[in-house]
């Protein structure tokens, strides 16, 4: 049988399709470890056999809701983003989907049926020509079986670039009444998945997961790439 060889993403060493990143790279990815059920940020040593940050436990939406990243937004999954995101190189993108993929299948004893990518807004679609969210979502409802769907969530209104917006409170007035979501074509489905590429200060994860729940989604687990933890 002939196997296709071409080059590892991060260390150009030649590998085998279609994983597209080697063992050794593999290994020392920033997986992100012991992070708060409801955040995703990494819980304090003291704080471990909770689960949940003090902050998570404080809030009573995130008591019950899940937000995950399967790695820290760092070196090199920023670089592997970045190309991913801002240069339409999909085959980062398949490396980062498939390294999330690994995740969810760690975490969940059954998965949810049902993945909904964040939308972008139909003027960033143009300007971008695809939603990245979309791509690793339609890549994990082939590897896991799960179902896709992208006529529940809309972005209503364009909002300024989150990475451009200094303070927490600015990105969550940013995208304060952003979203609007439409559960009348889904039937029996109580719990999703809402991806994202990368989570920041959950802002957009917030308008978002808030826009579904009121539509009639009893629960929301937030998943993305990357966190950015520090």
């Amino acid at each position: 049988m002939q196997i296709n060889i071409s080059q590892c993403l991060l260390c150009n060493l030649p590998e085998s399709l279609p994983r597209r990143i080697c063992t050794a790279c593999l290994d020392s990815l920033p997986w992100l470890q012991h992070a708060c059920l409801g955040c995703g940020l990494e819980l304090p040593r003291s704080a471990l056999h909770e689960g949940r940050c003090g902050n998570c436990l404080s809030t009573p939406r995130r008591r019950h809701q899940y937000c995950q990243s399967a790695l820290h937004y760092d070196c090199p999954v920023d670089w592997l983003i970045a190309r991913f995101k801002f240069r339409a190189d999909f085959a980062c993108g398949v490396v980062l989907a498939s390294l999330l993929a690994q995740r969810l299948q760690s975490f969940y004893e059954e998965l949810p049926r049902l993945i909904i990518p964040v939308p972008l807004h139909s003027q960033r679609f143009r300007e971008r020509g695809y939603n990245q969210a979309a791509e690793l979502a339609r890549r994990l409802s082939k590897t896991l079986s799960i179902d896709l769907r992208q006529d529940v969530l809309f972005r209503i209104r364009p909002t300024s670039k989150q990475s451009e917006l200094g303070s927490r409170r600015a990105r969550a007035q940013n995208m304060r009444g952003a979203f609007h979501a439409d559960v009348s074509r889904l039937t029996q489905v109580d719990r999703v998945i809402l991806l994202d590429d990368v989570i920041t200060t959950m802002s957009t994860i917030e308008a978002a997961r808030e826009a579904l729940l009121k539509a009639g989604i009893s629960r929301v687990d937030a998943w993305s790439v990357a966190r950015v933890t520090a």
